[in-house]
């Protein structure tokens, strides 16, 4: 809840921030400017979230991705961290990219940025799903929905087109060679 002396000082500090890097131990060697704080038009709905335990004791962030976002790695984090604000509980976040396309150096499984006590570090699993074991999908829920049924009756498995890159002609899950699986 704001309350006057927070919207005083804000403006204050906002309309005068050079006046304040000192105060609190801020660089004073380099110009300082204040910027828009509204954050409210960043959407932050990730894919599915699977919570654990009764009450949650867990979350399980899983997001899915089929194409290049060299984003990604700080949307994972800010998933991660609205779900953790929301519930108050360990959020795991896992990446499932569906196929190589999707696929970039920076997907390491780690998000690092800042230095000294200001570092962030954060965690992640990739998955690769061409990399994974054929029946690894097929083994539990996945192998009964209308999905996988679908593509386990296709004369050519869909399961191959995705894993080796989808896209390609009449491999894409959605059978009309476009690119989105």
């Amino acid at each position: 809840m704001a309350h006057k002396f927070d919207a005083t000082l804000k403006s204050i500090v906002a309309t005068r921030p050079g006046d304040f890097t000192a105060v609190f131990g801020l660089p004073t060697n380099e110009p300082v400017t204040a910027i828009n704080v509204d954050v409210s038009t960043i959407s932050a709905a990730t894919d599915v979230a699977l919570a654990f335990g009764e009450p949650i004791r867990q979350i399980v962030d899983l997001n899915f991705q089929t194409g290049p976002d060299l984003g990604l790695p700080g949307r994972l984090l800010l998933y991660n961290a609205a779900l953790h604000n929301r519930h108050a509980v360990a959020v795991r976040s896992i990446l499932v990219l569906l196929r190589p396309k999707a696929d970039s150096s920076n997907l390491s499984g780690s998000l690092t940025y800042g230095h000294d006590r200001y570092r962030v570090e954060f965690g992640h699993e990739v998955i690769r799903l061409w990399q994974q074991p054929r029946g690894k999908l097929s083994t539990r829920g996945v192998s009964g929905s209308p999905a996988c049924n679908s593509m386990s009756n296709a004369r050519e498995s869909r399961f191959d087109g995705i894993a080796s890159g989808c896209g390609a002609g009449d491999q894409s899950p959605t059978g009309n060679g476009s690119e989105s699986c």
